[in-house]
């Protein structure tokens, strides 16, 4: 998505780019976003959020109906 992570400059404000550690897993961050930034990550924080419900529901354990 990004490329070489070392011309990135991970202070810049209101910047969509790579994680500086957990880059290379797919994350990305931006500091103090504008409104419009934000919303334009809206979907991007849509689709993180549902992986992660995703992987909660795959992890509960089944109600048997025991206690």
């Amino acid at each position: 998505m990004f490329g070489n992570e070392s011309k990135y400059d991970f202070t810049a404000l209101d910047r969509l780019m790579p994680h500086p550690v957990y880059g290379r897993n797919h994350f990305v961050c931006v500091l103090n976003p504008s409104d419009s930034t934000f919303e334009s990550i809206k979907p991007l924080l849509e689709e993180a959020h549902g992986i992660a419900m995703g992987r909660v529901e795959r992890r509960k354990i089944p109600n048997d109906g025991r206690a």
